[in-house]
């Protein structure tokens, strides 16, 4: 790979087709850090081995700093990213690699320099995503209300909560004249999407109450919601779900129209 820098602003990023069997978008995020357009600098500078209750633990050592901040440090054993990982891939598609968990821990340098290297390159990713930096996981992980509490400003509050989704949330509009909601859902997981398309070849646009056949090939849905209430209430009753073969990852309401398009 390599960076051609035309302005300031503006640069041209050249990738060798062989890198093609990677995910792309790893590439375009370790540029984004590597051209400090992230206010986030991390690293994983080392791993130590620290006895706990009679047994010897690794811990991994976080180095972060962010603008105006400051610098910190944070000792973090393997479970506890794993745990990290764990919470974001319910809520997040497209998360970097994350070292493959062992059976038997890990002893051999060698091996915990690698499980380091991949550790610090799947954080690295994360603090460049927008999305997931904001998250109250990656936040408590790496304890930003701590050591950057300018990160935590004006947070989001909560008015509305959505519950029993069949899957993961990828898009969503809001109507508000109308008080329709529509929301856009995808299988988070890439092994399910697979199956789904292998046993679900067949299968067309239709409503939940399928058969348990077509449930299984569902990785995608649209779900519609009416707002009932007083007005200014953000309470949401469900008025239909429809299944998808194919992911739904975008989602537009044309009022003019009354079309709802999805992509």
């Amino acid at each position: 790979m390599s960076i051609q820098n035309k302005s300031p602003i503006d640069y041209t990023i050249l990738i060798n087709p062989d890198l093609f069997s990677r995910d792309l978008t790893e590439f375009i995020d370790l540029f984004i850090t590597m051209q400090g357009l992230t206010p986030y600098n991390l690293s994983i500078s080392r791993y130590k081995e620290i006895q706990e209750s009679k047994h010897n633990v690794i811990y991994y050592t976080i180095e972060m700093s962010k603008k105006g901040s400051g610098n910190w440090k944070l000792d973090k054993r393997f479970k506890e990213f794993d745990e990290l990982n764990n919470i974001l891939k319910k809520s997040y598609a497209n998360l970097p690699h994350f070292p493959q968990k062992t059976f038997f821990h890990l002893k051999e340098g060698s091996d915990l320099e690698k499980r380091r290297q991949e550790l610090e390159h799947y954080m690295q990713i994360l603090v460049t995503r927008s999305d997931i930096i904001s998250s109250d996981a990656l936040k408590r992980f790496l304890e930003l209300e701590n050591f950057a509490p300018e990160a935590s400003v004006n947070p989001p509050k909560l008015i509305s909560e959505i519950s029993g989704l069949i899957l993961g949330v990828r898009d969503f509009y809001y109507e508000e004249d109308e008080g329709l909601l529509f929301i856009a859902l995808s299988d988070m997981s890439v092994t399910s999407r697979v199956d789904s398309y292998l046993s679900g070849m067949t299968m067309k646009w239709g409503s939940q109450n399928k058969s348990d056949k077509e449930s299984k090939a569902m990785v995608g849905a649209v779900e519609c919601y009416k707002q009932v209430g007083d007005l200014g209430e953000y309470k949401f009753e469900k008025l239909w779900t429809k299944a998808s073969l194919s992911q739904v990852i975008k989602i537009y309401w044309d009022q003019a129209s009354c079309l709802l398009l999805i992509g």
